[in-house]
Formats: C-alpha cells, sequence, structure tokens
C-alpha cells in the first residue's frame, strides 16, 4: 500500500496507472536540447510518489538525450513511439540502472544486490539513436523489462549484470557495429531471463557470459555476423535456443570456444548461409559441454558461394568434453560420411537420420543411426541395409580390376590395437560367382570364421582400420563389396 498526502491509500497497481509527463518537467523534444535533465526530473517525481508512468509527448522531431537516463524501480518509462537520440554511435549511454540517494537518482553500479536492486520498472515503444550502449542495466530484476524497442547506430542495445527475472520482447538492433562487442551482451551473473523475439544486424549478435544460467532464446535472430551470432565464455547452464534464425553469417552462428561447462539444447533453429555452424574449440579446448542439437534445426544453403562469399557450413566438432548430442538430417544422395567441412573428433556423438523422399527402393532401407567415437563408439539400430550400391556403411571401398584384383575397404573406425572389439560381414560379387567373407577384429588381430579361399588382411590406414580384400575376379570391373562393418558395443 502507498499513500500520498491528502489522499486514500492505494495498492501499487492502481498508484501504476498515474502518468507523468517528460513534457511537463520541460522536455522539449527539438532534436537539438537535451533533455536528460528533464526526463530524469519526471522520472524521480514518479518515485517520490511511490511510482506510476513516465511518458513522452508527441514531437516531430527526436529527443537529443546526451544520457544517461537513470532508471530505479516502480517505474514505467513508455516512449510512446518517439525517438531519442544521443550524440554519436560510438559515445555514451542512453539508458542506466539507477537508485535514489539523498533525493537524488544516482547509478547503481557496483551497489549492494539490496540497496541497488531495480524492480517493477519497464521501457517500451520507441526508437533510440547514436549511441554506444542502449541499456547498460545492472540489477534490472524482478518482473522488469524492454519491450517493443529498436536501436539504430548503437554500438549496444543492452549491457547486462547480475540481472534476474526480466525479459525482451520484440526487440531490435541495428548497426554500425564492432564484432567484439555483442549487441546483447550478458556478462555476468545473469539468472532467469527471457528473449522473446530479439534480432541483431550486428557483427555480433548474443553474448553469454560466466555465471549465466536459466535462460531462454525463442524466435530470435541474428544476421550479417561476421563474428558470432551467438558466443558462450565461461559457465552457462541450462540455455534453450528455440525456432531461431540465423541468416548470412560468415562468422561463426555458436561459438563454445571461450566456454567452460556449458549446457545449451537447440530446437527448430533454421541455419541458412553460414560459414561455421557451431564451433566447440577443439581438441585443446577446456570447455564441458552439455545438451542437445536434434534434428529439428534445418541447415539449408550450406556449403555454397553467395555473393563474394563462400558460406561453408562447418561444423567444428572435437572438444573431448563436448556431450551435445548431435541429430542432423542428411540427403538421400548426401555421402554416408560428414561433409568435407566439418571436423568431427573421436570423443563426439553424433545421430544422422537420413530423409525420406520416396525416390527410389531404397530410400526405405536408408534410415540409420550411428553413434560413433569414444568411450562407446558405433551404435546402429534399424534396418540400414545398403542404401548406396557398392559401400559398406561409412567406409570407402576401391578396388582394381584383373584376374587377382585387391580391393580396400577404409572404414572410419579408429584405430585401436589394444582395445579394439569388431565384427565385419561382407558379401563379395565378382566374376567367379557370390562370396560370403565374415570374422571378427579383436585389437589388431582378424579372425575369419567364413570358408571363403579370398585373403582378407587389417591394416592401419591414417589412424582408421582398413581391411585389404585379395583374389577377387574382376575382369569385368563389376565387382562389388556390400555388407557390415561395425564395432562390438
Amino acid at each position: 500500500m502507498v499513500a500520498r498526502p491528502g489522499g486514500r491509500a492505494r495498492t501499487l497497481q492502481a498508484k501504476a496507472l498515474d502518468i507523468y509527463s517528460v513534457n511537463d518537467k520541460g522536455a522539449l523534444g527539438d532534436g537539438r536540447t537535451d533533455d536528460t535533465a528533464a526526463i530524469n526530473a519526471a522520472i524521480l517525481e514518479v518515485h517520490r510518489a511511490g511510482g506510476g508512468e513516465v511518458i513522452f509527448g508527441s514531437s516531430p522531431s527526436p529527443y537529443h538525450v546526451v544520457g544517461p537516463i537513470l532508471l530505479p524501480s516502480n517505474v514505467a518509462i513508455n516512449l510512446n513511439g518517439q525517438t531519442l537520440v544521443g550524440r554519436s554511435f560510438n559515445e555514451g549511454v542512453m539508458f542506466a540502472t539507477a537508485m535514489v540517494r539523498g533525493d537524488t537518482l544516482v547509478r547503481n553500479h557496483r551497489a549492494s544486490d539490496h540497496d541497488g536492486a531495480v524492480l517493477y520498472s519497464s521501457v517500451r515503444n520507441g526508437t533510440i539513436r547514436r549511441c554506444a550502449i542502449a541499456f547498460d542495466f545492472q540489477n534490472f530484476n524482478v518482473s522488469c523489462s524492454i519491450t517493443d524497442v529498436a536501436t539504430f547506430e548503437a554500438l549496444q542495445f543492452g549491457v547486462f549484470f547480475q540481472c534476474f527475472y526480466m525479459s525482451l520482447t520484440n526487440c531490435s538492433a541495428r548497426g554500425p557495429s564492432d564484432r567484439t562487442k555483442a549487441a546483447f551482451a550478458f556478462t555476468g551473473n545473469n539468472n532467469l531471463i527471457s528473449l522473446l523475439r530479439v534480432s541483431a544486424t550486428m557483427e555480433s549478435g548474443f553474448l553469454f557470459e560466466g555465471g549465466t544460467t536459466s535462460v531462454s532464446l525463442i524466435g530470435c535472430s541474428c544476421e550479417g555476423g561476421g563474428g558470432s551470432a551467438v558466443t558462450f565464455r565461461g559457465d552457462c547452464l541450462g540455455i534453450s535456443i528455440d525456432a531461431g534464425y540465423w541468416e548470412a553469417i560468415p562468422g561463426t552462428v555458436f561459438d563454445f570456444r571461450a566456454a567452460d561447462v556449458c549446457s545449451v539444447s537447440f530446437r527448430g533453429n533454421y541455419v541458412n548461409y553460414a560459414d561455421t555452424i557451431l564451433d566447440d574449440g577443439g581438441p585443446q579446448s577446456p570447455a564441458t559441454l552439455f545438451g542437445s542439437f536434434d534434428s529439428s534445426n534445418y541447415l539449408a544453403n550450406i556449403g555454397i558461394a553467395h555473393g563474394n562469399r563462400t558460406y561453408r557450413g562447418r561444423m567444428l566438432l572435437s572438444c573431448p568434453r563436448n556431450f551435445i548430442r548431435y541429430e542432423i538430417p542428411f540427403a538421400n544422395d548426401a555421402p554416408t560420411e560428414a561433409p568435407a567441412h566439418w571436423t568431427i573428433g573421436p570423443s563426439i556423438q553424433v545421430a544422422r537420420d537420413t530423409a525420406f523422399t520416396g525416390r527410389s527402393l531404397s530410400d526405405v532401407r536408408s534410415r540409420s543411426r550411428l553413434h560413433y567415437g569414444a568411450p562407446i563408439p558405433l551404435a546402429r539400430e534399424g534396418d540400414v541395409g545398403d542404401p548406396f550400391p557398392g559401400t559398406i556403411d561409412r567406409s570407402r571401398i576401391t578396388m582394381a580390376t584383373g584376374t587377382a584384383a585387391v580391393a580396400t575397404v577404409d572404414s572410419g573406425i579408429t584405430w585401436r590395437p589394444n582395445s579394439l572389439r569388431a565384427t565385419f560381414v561382407f558379401t563379395l560379387v565378382d566374376n567367379g560367382g557370390a562370396h560370403k567373407l565374415f570374422g571378427d577384429i579383436y585389437g589388431d588381430q582378424l579372425v575369419r570364421q567364413d570358408r571363403s579361399n579370398k585373403r582378407i588382411l587389417l591394416e592401419q590406414y591414417q589412424g582408421r582400420v582398413r581391411l585389404r580384400v585379395g583374389d577377387i575376379d574382376n575382369r569385368s570391373g563389376g565387382a562389388s563389396i556390400t555388407g557390415s562393418l561395425q564395432i562390438c558395443t
């Protein structure tokens, strides 16, 4: 309950209906006069009265604001469709969180959680131009929000630190920009944050830094990012990125190169024209990553040139502690191995679902799910059949011609002479008829189980398992090997 002199006590909800105009405090909105002091005077009056709304009046010109506009608790700022313009695109802060001390608004930076917390405040309905940071907010907390705000010619839409239970909705940021400064930077200890339909047409889109937990991005986007669309630094836990739109990014879409412990789920994202889709930092990365990248994420126009750029569509997945589960759809006419520009380390688990197109009978049999890499190297499920005649799942076969030809089967299985356990079942068809070849592999030893007189040798080739099949009558050049070579799990 709040009370005012000469009035009855009212609830805070009723009090929030009170409206105070910045024009009543002397703001001109003529595009030349600095209106910062008048705006802050209206905000302080609202705070003294126990809360309410500060509204901008109609003006044919923008409000010139050197800034910062100071926002304490219980104040709703309605820009009323107006534009606020600062001094230059790389100078100054437009809005900053604040508290009241000695009847004066002061910034709440470095204040304690209790003294410096901003509660039940908001900014909505307007445009901000020409400043370095539109919102420099700390302790912007319970029920606080920024809604329907666009920034232009601002290096950063917002820098948020130690914010809890706040939201951004229908917000956008457009350049010019600096790839070292994310448009939306959550720089630490930000928890339970909601971003709904938030977009950046900037060099770098979103940054989540150490101590950030329970953050959802729903329908968010980044376009034209030469840096990273979404960057993770330090510990970031419980992050969900759903139904995003990531397009024309010559840099990295999802960047974990500076991450520590992260748990992130990706669902229903549309990635179009991207050079690097995801980078986990590589074999030397200290990161530990958990989560999922499922088959609902759609990758379009990958590995092609557009304009003067080539978007390679790389997935760089070789961090030894990357436990994200990847499910990636492959077209039926795609090769069985990962694309050439992808890097998939031995510890990465990837599930690959080949799409059904109904173009041939083999489509019905080409659906497979493969998990490979340590510590469970490979598992197969379903009727994988032989979707590509003359091949074996995840293997390359080369075969010479002649009466005593040799074929090599180069698998994707890592050579482990002290711990490998695998099995193979081949059908060889040559000019002499059909032959069944099968057996087991124990480390660097091959044990035949069939009765064929065809020679089979086991050897290492470029760190992978190779089987060399000899005595093939391939005078016609039409001999083939089909079947299965897989690790026993």
